[in-house]
């Protein structure tokens, strides 16, 4: 009786490390998935050209949209292109990741055909009437849904935040040109937040796989 007692709690112990491994593995296997697809000072810097623009189109071409654009939104555009540029080359090299990566291609390809899109949407939102504000928030959630999906799930909790924010100011739609600075800074503030949050995600992976 003994004996088959010391085999069933054997065989217990057995079934609870192969447990273990399976879930170990898993774990593995999700850390794995989860990389990134940028460098998280790339986020950063987006924050912060985004919220230097809009401090400097509320600040002398308020009441000249078309202006603005060029003065401001058109150089910071292309400044954020180049810093975009210099971060994912160095990404590739840092990671040492082929580009034809099929995972990268799904990525890079999703991205480019949202970016063109929302820049149409872009154009005809700002000449209309309407919630404005909050319309530019909702269409920012995309893309950080698109970043989400590609690199970590828990950067959903800054989209979900941007998404909550830009439907508010859908709904309330004040008047003026506080929402459309609120909405910019907002903006500014989620990239950073997206930045931040990547390194910390990033580093907590690549110690987690180091520590096995």
């Amino acid at each position: 009786m003994r004996e088959e007692i010391k085999k069933d709690d054997k065989a217990a112990d057995e079934m609870e490390k192969y447990l273990a491994d399976l879930r170990e593995m898993k774990a593995l296997v999700d850390r794995h998935e989860e990389k990134p697809v940028v460098e998280y000072w790339d986020f950063i810097s987006w924050g912060l050209l985004i919220m230097a623009g809009t401090l400097l189109h509320a600040r002398y071409f308020s009441g000249d949209l078309n202006r603005g654009l060029l003065a401001v939104w058109l150089p910071v555009f292309l400044v954020g292109g180049l810093v975009e540029t210099f971060a994912w080359l160095y990404l590739v090299r840092r990671m040492e990741t082929p580009l034809s990566l099929r995972r990268n291609l799904r990525f890079y390809l999703a991205a480019m055909v949202i970016l063109i899109a929302l820049i149409f949407i872009l154009y005809f939102v700002i000449h209309l009437e309407g919630p404005v504000a909050g319309i530019l928030l909702l269409l920012l959630t995309i893309l950080m849904t698109l970043v989400a999906l590609a690199t970590y799930m828990a950067l959903f909790v800054e989209t979900v935040i941007v998404l909550i924010s830009g439907i508010i100011l859908c709904i309330i739609d004040p008047p003026g040109t506080p929402p459309l600075l609120a909405s910019g800074i907002i903006a500014g503030l989620s990239f950073i937040a997206l930045g931040i949050h990547s390194r910390i995600l990033e580093k907590r992976n690549s110690g987690n796989a180091g520590s096995r």
